[in-house]
């Protein structure tokens, strides 16, 4: 578990790129077809040589995340995250249709300890148990709309999938936009 690898040819102190090579030698052996020589590691390599204790107990993802803080690796041509990888080397196959949770609440957090199963459910209520879900308790405090409305029972919709709207905002932007496409088609019916 180290942060840095370095060029496996000797007398080389370029960081590492690929197959153990830096750049320069990578392009050689690619070049000269001899990439064979340098087998690509198994996932469970990579993800051993890019891993990083921390003092809390997670073992974490150096390398490449998601855009919500999840280490991601390629497995066979496609991209999967760390932590389901970790889970699978640890404990073997995911059920159908579960999740891979956090206890440590920990994206880039690999260790296999700190990972369990659970459904999607599971999950949110894990989430909401740790007072995770801001926006939405965020949102619900609010007695305007950005653009200084109130909110009340006559001037809010609530949309199907939750969430609410100013009634008055939406009749303002129905009404900056205009009749739809009216002059088109009235165009259109002139010419023929």
């Amino acid at each position: 578990m180290n942060g840095t690898r370095i060029c496996s040819v000797e007398e080389c102190e370029r960081a590492h790129v690929a197959r153990g090579l830096c750049k320069k030698h990578y392009g050689r052996a690619k070049y000269n077809q001899l990439l064979d020589a340098y087998p690509i590691k198994s996932p469970a390599d990579r993800l051993r040589d890019w891993l990083r204790r921390m003092p809390n107990g997670c073992i974490e993802w150096t390398r490449s995340t998601t855009k919500f803080g999840y280490g991601q690796i390629a497995v066979e041509g496609h991209t999967t995250t760390t932590h389901r990888l970790a889970w699978k080397l640890a404990n073997g196959p995911i059920p159908d249709g579960m999740h891979v949770l956090h206890h440590c609440d920990n994206p880039p957090c690999c260790n296999p300890e700190h990972l369990f199963v659970g459904t999607h459910a599971d999950n949110m209520a894990d989430r909401d148990k740790k007072g995770r879900c801001h926006a939405g308790e965020a949102n619900l405090v609010k007695t305007h709309c950005p653009q200084g409305h109130e909110y009340t029972d006559e001037n809010t919709y609530v949309r199907p999938r939750g969430g609410r709207t100013c009634r008055t905002c939406i009749r303002a932007f129905e009404k900056a936009k205009g009749p739809r496409n009216r002059s088109r088609k009235s165009s259109k019916s002139k010419e023929h």
